[in-house]
């Protein structure tokens, strides 16, 4: 028996990182997977690489940012699999040299649009068929960058958005709870993905600081997306049926320093 076991999950940004990872284990533990992403490639390898597990799994082309995208993949969740059980708002962008001296503001919104207005949208059209359930829930990747201020790496958009999902995980916990849907968020520290791979190969972050930002976790080191896939789960299962409106600070002890 798995820990998801027929449970329908959407998981947006499934086409890398963090997002390919979850989409993995959930399938792994039984749930039924719709893959949204914009990366047409990614998504569907990540559904090739459940299928060839003998997971069930789908790839819905989504631009988070858009409404009419975000409705239709919906939509064809619930065509395919008739319900809507957990939805892990995943799906972020880190915009280079994000402080106030150089964002402009196209690059604002766009931020804020991908990594805030994303998570409300994904939201909104998947509490309805929850509500319909009787049941549901929800898990958003805030970052640990919504808690603190980071002094190199200026990331003034993504931590106004991360901050916001944070907002937003509990007021929906409130909003939510006689509904029997549960709401929390994941706070990440540094993870190894493909994006943050080129943040260092191409100079976003400071060069040579890749050591120096290993340095400031406890532990040394960052998360693999796995470890991060695993907090999600934690939070999607039956196993956190107790808890709602949590921000779950998974960072190798960065935020402890």
């Amino acid at each position: 028996m798995g820990r998801l076991d027929d449970k329908v999950c959407i998981i947006t940004g499934g086409g890398s990182g963090i997002g390919r990872a979850s989409c993995l284990l959930f399938a792994s533990e039984g749930g039924r997977v719709v893959v949204a992403e914009i990366d047409e490639q990614g998504g569907k390898d990540t559904v090739a690489k459940i299928r060839e597990g003998g997971g069930e799994a789908t790839f819905v082309r989504t631009d988070v940012s858009d409404e009419s995208s975000v409705g239709a993949m919906v939509e064809a969740a619930i065509s395919r699999y008739g319900r809507v059980d957990i939805l892990f708002n995943n799906v972020g962008i880190v915009i280079p040299h994000d402080s106030i001296f150089d964002l402009k503001g196209e690059e604002w919104d766009k931020s804020i649009a991908i990594n805030l207005k994303g998570v409300f949208l994904c939201t909104k059209y998947s509490v309805p068929h929850m509500v319909k359930n009787g049941s549901g829930c929800i898990v958003c990747t805030a970052s640990i960058i919504g808690i603190i201020g980071e002094t190199e790496t200026n990331q003034l958009s993504y931590s106004m958005a991360k901050g916001g999902i944070m907002g937003m995980t509990k007021q929906l916990a409130n909003d939510l709870a006689p509904h029997k849907i549960r709401v929390n968020s994941i706070c990440p520290g540094y993870t190894e993905t493909p994006a943050l791979r080129r943040a260092f190969e191409d100079g976003t972050n400071p060069e040579g600081s890749r050591k120096e930002r290993e340095s400031l976790h406890l532990l040394n080191r960052f998360a693999d997306s796995s470890e991060i896939a695993k907090a999600a789960l934690f939070l999607a299962s039956d196993d956190s049926s107790f808890i709602t409106g949590t921000n779950l600070i998974v960072d190798g002890g960065f935020t402890a320093r």
